[in-house]
C-alpha cells in the first residue's frame, strides 16, 4: 500500500505496560493488586487473599496461562505476572532445551553457547514472552504489570567514580529488554538516610543507615536507581501506610489521563465501581 497523508492517523494510547521493583516484602504485589480487575500469573507464593491467579510451574506453562487468556472470554482488564525474576531461570531452562548450540548439539547451560550468546537467545526467549503479553493488550485490552526484585549493578561511569545502581533483578541484558517495552517502570522503596556512627579503627568515617519504615515509589530515573514513566506521574510517590488504594490514586489518574479508554472499557469500570 502506497504512503500518502491519508495514511495519517491520530496515535492512542493503549492500556498500560508497567514493571514495579524493589525489595522483598515492600509492598510490590499489594500495589499491582490496586490495578483494576487483576489476574495474576503467579509463580511465587505470597498473594495476598482473594484474587484471581494461575499458578504456572515452568516457563511453558507460563506461556499457556497467557494462551488461555487469549483464548477464553473473561471479564479481566490486567495481568500480572509475578515475579519475572522467579521466572527468568525457568526462561533460562527452556531455552535450553528447545535452542540448539550452533554446531547443532544442545547444551547443558547458557554459558555453553559460548561469547554470551546464551543470553542473546534468551532475550529473544523475553521478546517472545512479552510478544505474548502485547497479544493480550491488542487482542484483550489487557493492561500488563511485571513484578519483579531489586538487585544492585555496579556502574563503570567514564565521568565519575564507579557506583551502584538499583535495577530489576533479571540478567542485564534482560533488565534493558524489559525497561524498552515498558511505559513506566516504577521503582519502590524505603526512604534511607545514612547518619554518622563514628570511627572505624583506621580513622574513617563511619555510617549507619537510619529509616522510620516509610517508602516511596520513584518514577523516574536517577543515577541510583533505574524508573521511567510516559504518563507525566508525579517524580516520588508516598507510599500510604495500611492503604494501597490511597497510594496507587496518583499512579492510576496519571495513567487514565493519558489513555483513551473505548466506552466499552468505561462502562465496564463504572459498573464494577
Amino acid at each position: 500500500m502506497a504512503i500518502s497523508l491519508a495514511s495519517i492517523k491520530e496515535s492512542r494510547m493503549g492500556p498500560p505496560r508497567l514493571v514495579i521493583y524493589g525489595p522483598e516484602g515492600v509492598g510490590k504485589t499489594t500495589l499491582a493488586a490496586q490495578l483494576r480487575k487483576p489476574v495474576f500469573v503467579a509463580a511465587e507464593d505470597g498473594l495476598p487473599n482473594g484474587l484471581a491467579a494461575l499458578r504456572p510451574t515452568n516457563y511453558a506453562e507460563v506461556l499457556e496461562c497467557i494462551e488461555v487468556l487469549l483464548r477464553e472470554d473473561h471479564g479481566y482488564q490486567n495481568v500480572v505476572l509475578d515475579s519475572t525474576t522467579i521466572v527468568e531461570p525457568w526462561l533460562h531452562d527452556h531455552v535450553v532445551a528447545t535452542v540448539p548450540h550452533e554446531k547443532g548439539h544442545m547444551v547443558k547451560n547458557l554459558i555453553a553457547y559460548g561469547f554470551n550468546k546464551g543470553y542473546d537467545h534468551a532475550v529473544r526467549e523475553w521478546q517472545n514472552l512479552l510478544a505474548g503479553f502485547n497479544a493480550l493488550r491488542d487482542l484483550k485490552g489487557m493492561g500488563v504489570c511485571l513484578i519483579a526484585h531489586m538487585a544492585l549493578e555496579r556502574v563503570e561511569n567514564p565521568e565519575t567514580d564507579p557506583y551502584d545502581k538499583f535495577q530489576i533483578k533479571v540478567q542485564k541484558k534482560a533488565a534493558g529488554t524489559l525497561c524498552e517495552w515498558a511505559d513506566a517502570v516504577l521503582f519502590v522503596n524505603q526512604k534511607v538516610a545514612a547518619v554518622k556512627a563514628g570511627e572505624s579503627r583506621s580513622g574513617e568515617e563511619r555510617k549507619r543507615a537510619v529509616g522510620n519504615g516509610d517508602a516511596v515509589i520513584y518514577t523516574t530515573s536517577r543515577p541510583a536507581w533505574q524508573a521511567k514513566n510516559r504518563y507525566r506521574m508525579p517524580r516520588e510517590i508516598p507510599l500510604v501506610q495500611d492503604d494501597p488504594a490511597a497510594t496507587w490514586a496518583p499512579i492510576q489518574a496519571a495513567i487514565d489521563a493519558m489513555v483513551t479508554y473505548s466506552p466499552t472499557e468505561v462502562h465496564a469500570d463504572a459498573v464494577a465501581s
